[in-house]
């Protein structure tokens, strides 16, 4: 499912971008998709940045799941944060007992290359490839079959600051363009209001302001599919001699 949240049709990313012009910058933000056993899970997942060569100096982030069969137990530094030296790292759980239409878990995560202006500068901001911002350690309960087909794992939006990213100046920031899921989720929202997956609302793009947030963030949603593994079948050959 693909949900595009632009009220104007939006433009095709170039093939070669000009670096040195903002309004070219472009970012996908992806959580990964990866099949496991559905008895004794534990998975560590990646969410991904690319940022086409744009450099960023800061993410908040925050995803979450439904699943009854799987927890988000952990979320861990990503390759960026570690190789690059950012300076401030922080993730927390939330408990959403009492919001409406919350998901049953949901994890928020803030990022800063620099604390202060005059702090230790980073190593880097992102990579000229894709590289993990964040890691997700998911599990389910021990010894226990998993009956659903899938868990899927998806971005959440309650706040305008959720799921930005910010340019190296720390004047602009970017939010969602498009909304993709990789796993069905059966999600049911229809309107674009807070809280919602469907991406940053309306609302939060004041146009008339000269440093507005730009719709420049494609996310992908990702999560497991669980699949049971079945012993290998014999070598035909083996199998064979045995019989003689």
């Amino acid at each position: 499912m693909v949900v595009n949240i632009q009220s104007a049709p939006q433009e095709p990313v170039p093939a070669v971008m000009d670096l040195t012009v903002a309004d070219s910058a472009r970012y996908s933000i992806r959580i990964e998709r990866c099949t496991a056993a559905p008895t004794n899970v534990l998975d560590t997942l990646d969410v991904t940045i690319e940022s086409f060569g744009h450099r960023f100096a800061a993410c908040q982030l925050k995803f979450g799941t439904n699943s009854q069969a799987v927890d988000i137990i952990a979320v861990l530094k990503g390759e960026i944060i570690d190789s690059c030296k950012w300076e401030y790292f922080r993730a927390e759980r939330i408990d959403t007992r009492g919001k409406s239409n919350a998901p049953r878990t949901l994890w928020s995560v803030t990022a800063l290359s620099q604390f202060m202006p005059d702090s230790v500068k980073p190593v880097c901001l992102g990579f000229d490839r894709s590289g993990t911002i964040v890691r997700l350690v998911v599990a389910g309960a021990p010894n226990v079959t998993i009956r659903d087909s899938v868990a899927p794992i998806f971005f959440w939006w309650e706040d305008c600051r959720d799921n930005t990213v910010s340019d190296t100046t720390g004047n602009l920031l970017y939010v969602s363009s498009q909304v993709q899921d990789s796993l069905d989720s059966g999600r049911m929202d229809t309107t674009r209001a807070f809280p919602t997956r469907l991406g940053t609302p309306d609302q939060c793009i004041k146009a008339r302001l000269a440093n507005h947030p730009q719709r420049r963030i494609e996310f992908r949603n990702g999560g497991l599919r669980f699949e049971a593994k079945l012993p290998p079948l014999k070598d035909s050959v083996e199998t064979s001699t045995e019989t003689r």
